[in-house]
């Protein structure tokens, strides 16, 4: 989530504009990613001097969070963990998602951002999306839920699988047809 705040602040009355502070944190999702997933929490403090307003100055404080997904350290074969094949379905489901005449065709994905292949940035290539807040269920049972709560996310859930496989992937998902019998095998097999 992003958000933003104003608030009185000692700032350098001399410049127009000053950072304040940047501030960047990290943390590895637990559980569940076969390719290491990261949330990356980034503040950014501005200060703003408006010298038309009686020298009072004002800072905002930014906040994003967005995801990074990469290859594993180790893996056991060069074709493991296609990040890049993650990213273009992401990117294309992504874009199917503008084409949808009503919301419950949409299929829940997060907006991807980019995809870096050089491996000399991070080690190994990986990819960064926007981050959505969401609950994660570890027990399909849904013990926390009452009845007619699980109904409904069992419900929502049908509704997503159907949606997926309602989406004309010729049109959207692979531009060329070699990349999709590629994937189409990989599945199958």
């Amino acid at each position: 989530g992003t958000g933003a705040s104003t608030s009185k602040s000692a700032c350098d009355e001399n410049k127009p504009t000053t950072i304040l502070e940047n501030q960047l944190k990290i943390r590895q999702f637990g559980f569940g990613q076969s390719n290491p997933t990261y949330l990356i929490e980034i503040t950014s403090c501005y200060c703003n001097n408006d010298d038309d307003n009686n020298n009072n100055s004002q800072s905002q404080v930014m906040k994003k969070n967005i995801v990074l997904r990469k290859k594993p350290d180790k893996i056991a074969h060069k074709s493991a963990h296609a990040i890049h094949r993650e990213y273009q379905v992401l990117r294309s489901v992504h874009k199917y998602n503008h084409s949808v005449s009503t919301p419950l065709l949409l299929i829940p994905v997060p907006k991807p951002l980019v995809y870096c292949q050089d491996e000399s940035v991070l080690g190994s290539e990986f990819y960064l999306m926007e981050y959505l807040k969401g609950r994660v269920y570890t027990n399909p049972t849904l013990p926390d839920m009452t009845p007619i709560e699980r109904a409904l996310a069992y419900k929502d859930a049908i509704r997503i699988l159907v949606n997926i496989h309602s989406m004309p992937y010729n049109d959207h998902l692979f531009s060329q047809k070699a990349n999709m019998n590629k994937f189409y095998t990989t599945v199958k097999n």
